[in-house]
């Protein structure tokens, strides 16, 4: 079994960039690029948490990263998409439910940007 794992370099890139010590290697050398992706979802929590008390929260300062996520976020939890026809954030009145239900979803966003962190570092270590 290690012999056909050995042979798909695939196989072996997945397999090292779910291995415990690697994952700990690339966080602590790539320590700036995972405390970003942290970072953005702070950020994104907190432009929700703005939206709650005032659904007229503008969004214009937002870095493009932060409303992306504003946008993924909203748009699971929210019955009809909260951009209007050019684009842009419409005032949402957020109930405490809904702003709940965002903050269940961030974890789950921000594992799986971690995880495709951990797979493109480990491929650019590894470019054969």
């Amino acid at each position: 079994m290690c012999l056909s794992l050995l042979d798909d370099h695939t196989g072996l890139r997945a397999w090292v960039a779910q291995h415990p010590d690697w994952r700990i290697y690339l966080r602590v050398r790539f320590a700036e690029r995972f405390e970003a992706l942290s970072n953005r979802w702070v950020e994104v929590m907190n432009h929700l948490e703005d939206m709650l008390r005032d659904p007229s929260t503008d969004d214009r300062n937002l870095a493009p990263e932060t409303r992306l996520g504003v946008i993924d976020l909203l748009s699971e939890v929210l019955p009809e998409s909260p951009l209007d026809a050019s684009g842009r954030l419409q005032p949402v009145a957020l109930n405490e439910g809904d702003y709940l239900a965002d903050s269940n979803l961030t974890p789950a966003r921000l594992e799986q940007e971690q995880a495709a962190l951990i797979t493109q570092l480990t491929a650019e270590a590894d470019p054969d």
